[in-house]
């Protein structure tokens, strides 16, 4: 089962701490399909103004990969990169609506993910929160940003972003749309970095 993968996976990694932790994350999102009451903040970063793209990598062995389907993740594993799609269960139904992921490595080790959406069936298999996306006006979004414990305060979060803006960018879009929980503190700053600016702030209510 995908849930067995997923602790034997954790516990390999991260010892009981990660597996701890991957329960009570599981406990959360169920919790969040039940009731919700969180501050959200709207960010919107308009793709010409991102820079020079991609970012250096922030550690030796560091590397990025676009993986648009279950075909391209499985190139992956063959050449010897973690799957992470054990540490990610609902991966390969979020890549089938149309999301695409981008992954980094150090060392072939899963470090972290975020998801990027061109539509809004792709938004929704990423993100429950109903925030309206122009994507007609060549509009992209991103949610879902996970970082494994081992691999963070090293910048390779905001280095990964570095490559989602890249592929935005080569792709067409023109603006990168993101809606991140008030608590989310590293996620926010990871796309502060890049000249993301708060364009509203709201509550969103579920029950």
């Amino acid at each position: 089962m995908a849930a067995n993968r997923r602790a034997l996976s954790l516990l390999r990694a991260e010892g009981i701490p990660g597996l701890t932790r991957g329960i009570l994350r599981f406990g959360s999102a169920l919790l969040h399909t039940l009731y919700s009451d969180e501050l959200l903040f709207a960010y919107e970063l308009p793709l010409d103004r991102a820079g020079p793209l991609p970012w250096e990598p922030p550690v030796e062995g560091c590397d990025c990969h676009v993986i648009e389907d279950d075909a391209a993740a499985d190139r992956l594993v063959m050449q010897g990169y973690d799957d992470f799609r054990i540490a990610i269960p609902p991966a390969s139904k979020r890549l089938e609506r149309g999301a695409v992921a981008v992954c980094a490595y150090v060392d072939r080790a899963f470090a972290s993910i975020d998801w990027m959406a061109f539509s809004e069936n792709a938004q929704r298999s990423i993100d429950g929160v109903p925030y309206r996306v122009r994507y007609e006006d060549h509009r992209a979004f991103t949610s879902g940003a996970l970082t494994s414990p081992a691999f963070r305060n090293l910048g390779i979060a905001t280095y990964r972003f570095s490559h989602q803006l890249r592929y935005m960018r080569d792709h067409g879009f023109t603006l990168c749309c993101n809606v991140i929980r008030a608590e989310n503190l590293p996620s926010r700053r990871v796309v502060e970095k890049h000249g993301a600016r708060v364009r509203s702030i709201c509550r969103y209510r579920k029950v």
